[in-house]
């Protein structure tokens, strides 16, 4: 009887340490990894970020790794290795058989670093001592298998509340917000939860504050003026002694009854007398530095941050050090290449010509050495400059005629060839170094528009702040979709000072005409007209859709039997807008017409975009293949007269020369001959 007793706790307690673990096995596509990857080079370095939990991770995580490497590589003098957070976990060859890898890593909590893991795969390839290596960089390559995953551990019991909001912060996964909610709940809703999924690389899941508090709502962010708050959560005495216009968080306990057993489940409670204190207290969300160094349950806040984002001015400049730009020096033989990220948003869309200001160290060239830079923008070669024996290199570098992309690379290759050529035997390496200071990027001129196209936005909403203006049934449910939309508005990721668009009532948007570049979202057809009538490639009269089309006399009045989303560009006096027909106030439409404005080109881009509960597409009616604007013919004026204005201005002046003593040659002989004739 005993020993069944024993077995019998042996097997609950198996039970309830299943339960409460769950393995989760994620590919690297979960992560917006490419499902494989090939990574050339004899030398060659890849990193993985993978974002996780590491709060609740526990013991039983494994990262694994599948690789194929280049079939003609000597696999006697070729290894891989595997680093986790900096530091090496396995070397090895590749197989004999068929040249594949795989690495199976176990990794703890202790590896994940500011929430995530860092994953370094580094190669170093070599092929028969023969044939010059040099010359055969198309030989070197290795291949992430689709098979490779990961495996995380994680503890989905109901663990006890955390002491300080700091360490709370990493455990959130939910917003909860009052129904009804207001539209300042709405939209700091939208920016936190952009911010979360930005800074820390967490989901936040946006629900409406529930009746009754289940086990469902554990780590749950609670947003709610303090008239709003449910009755049954009931702040500590330290909230009422605060100033009514402060902002207030408090790390507060749920009571949950699941199952007929209570147990303790917590949220964080952000909140204020009034919009005012609210909005104090919602900001504290919106400073990483902030609320990971709130080391208390709770906090008081009296004064929040400036929300306001500086306008661009067109005579910006930027170092590559703060463009983010790592400090190194660069050496070998060959070629050797540094890569640089330039977004758009650092000028803007209407840029037209660009400088590069570039100051680099390298080692002085002796005799029968060689070396170039070359520099290349979007894998166009740009620049190429022969090397001297000075050690020096400052030149300023031209790129006009621009259309950039949202992300453009700018790449600086030295190709160094050592004497004796570059399968000589111990040759000497080259080095160099760029000044991260001195080396600048500066915008020299801009276009006065551009297309009106999705394919520049955001930057083509720069000439003034961006303002949301709704019109919809508005619930939770638009949250992801609002949020989607800030996110677009932040195209670049070294920066942590965000824009965050006031989200308004429809009913103020005349008031702020000219004010704000406006995102109309609306329910109703009529809402642009009323604002603007002068579209006139894209009309919206209640069911009936009229195109027209630029090169086209006549083109389509359709009218869906179904509810079709529509988004367009349209201009109002200087300013960009976009005015986005959601029918009902879908949610699933709205979220759609915003994602389909990401991932344009500009060989593939449109101006309008066309949505329905399933499916979205975009094209254009513009005709911009054929259509050269003034600002062209007025641009191509300027580069030809500043090219020739001397010639221009010496050759009017010898025909004004000429002409005028043919004038005064013909007066000469007109009154000689009036002498002669008296």
């Amino acid at each position: 009887m005993r020993n069944k007793l024993l077995f019998i706790l042996t097997v609950l307690t198996v039970f309830c340490a299943v339960s409460v673990q769950a393995q989760v096995t994620y590919k690297f596509s979960d992560f917006d990894y490419p499902e494989e990857a090939v990574t050339w080079g004899a030398h060659s370095k890849v990193s993985y970020f993978i974002p996780v939990k590491a709060s609740k991770l526990l013991k039983s995580n494994v990262l694994q790794l599948d690789f194929k490497a280049s079939d003609v590589l000597d696999i006697s003098k070729s290894f891989v290795t595997v680093s986790v957070s900096d530091m090496p976990v396995a070397t090895k060859a590749p197989s004999v058989e068929d040249h594949t890898l795989r690495f199976t890593i176990p990794f703890t909590a202790e590896d994940i670093k500011s929430g995530f893991l860092k994953v370094d795969v580094l190669s170093n390839f070599n092929i028969d001592e023969s044939i010059c290596d040099s010359y055969n960089e198309g030989v070197f390559w290795i291949k992430r298998l689709p098979s490779s995953y990961i495996n995380l551990d994680y503890d989905t019991s109901l663990a006890p509340p955390t002491v300080t909001i700091s360490s709370f912060i990493s455990k959130a996964d939910k917003i909860l917000l009052p129904q009804n909610a207001s539209y300042e709940l709405i939209s700091y809703a939208a920016y936190i939860k952009f911010y979360f999924e930005r800074e820390f690389a967490q989901q936040l899941e946006v629900l409406n504050i529930p009746e009754t508090f289940t086990a469902a709502y554990n780590n749950s962010i609670l947003l709610a003026t303090s008239d709003k708050l449910p009755a049954s959560v009931q702040l500590s005495s330290a909230s009422k002694t605060t100033s009514k216009s402060n902002g207030w968080l408090e790390l507060y306990p749920l009571t949950i009854n699941d199952t007929d057993s209570i147990s303790q489940a917590q949220a964080l409670i952000v909140t204020g007398s009034d919009k005012v204190g609210f909005k104090k207290a919602a900001e504290t969300l919106l400073s990483k530095d902030i609320i990971s160094s709130a080391y208390s349950k709770s906090l008081a806040v009296s004064s929040g941050m400036d929300m306001s984002y500086p306008i661009l001015k067109n005579d910006r400049q930027v170092s590559l050090r703060k463009l983010g730009v790592a400090d190194e020096i660069t050496e070998g033989i060959g070629k050797l290449t540094k890569d640089i990220t330039l977004p758009r948003s650092i000028f803007g869309s209407k840029l037209l010509e660009l400088e590069l200001e570039l100051n680099f160290t390298y080692r002085p060239l002796k005799n029968e050495e060689n070396a170039y830079v070359n520099i290349y923008m979007d894998d166009v070669l740009k620049y190429s400059h022969q090397l001297d024996n000075s050690g020096q290199f400052d030149e300023a570098i031209t790129f006009d005629h621009l259309e950039l992309k949202k992300n453009n690379l700018l790449r600086v290759e030295f190709y160094y060839i050592p004497s004796g050529g570059l399968c000589v035997e111990n040759p000497v390496s080259f080095y160099a170094q760029i000044n991260l200071d001195r080396s600048k990027f500066k915008a020299i001129s801009y276009k006065d528009d551009e297309n009106l196209s999705f394919f520049y936005f955001p930057e083509n909403f720069q000439s003034a702040t961006p303002a949301i203006y709704l019109d919809i049934p508005l619930n939770a449910t638009h949250i992801i979709a609002l949020s989607k939309l800030v996110n677009l508005l932040n195209p670049n990721f070294n920066k942590h000072r965000y824009l965050y668009p006031q989200i308004l009532p429809l009913d103020s948007l005349k008031a702020n005409t000219g004010k704000y570049s406006p995102i109309i979202i609306s329910s109703k057809a009529t809402s642009l007209t009323a604002f603007s009538s002068d579209n006139a490639y894209f009309q919206l009269d209640d069911t009936n859709y009229k195109f027209k089309k630029e090169d086209y006399e006549n083109y389509f009045n359709i009218s869906y039997t179904d509810k079709i989303g529509v988004n367009q560009l349209f201009k109002k006096d200087d300013l960009t807008g976009m005015f986005l027909f959601v029918p009902d106030g879908n949610a699933v439409i709205l979220e759609l017409l915003v994602d389909q404005i990401d991932g344009q080109t500009f060989n593939n881009t449109g101006d309008l975009i066309l949505a329905s509960t399933d499916d979205s597409y975009f094209f254009n009616l513009r005709d911009t293949a054929n259509a050269i604007s003034n600002q062209e013919i007025q641009n191509g004026f300027d580069l030809f007269w500043q090219e020739f204005r001397v010639f221009i201005i010496f050759g009017l002046f010898i025909i004004m020369t000429v002409l005028l003593i043919y004038i005064f040659q013909k007066s000469q002989e007109s009154k000689n001959n009036i002498v002669d004739e008296n």
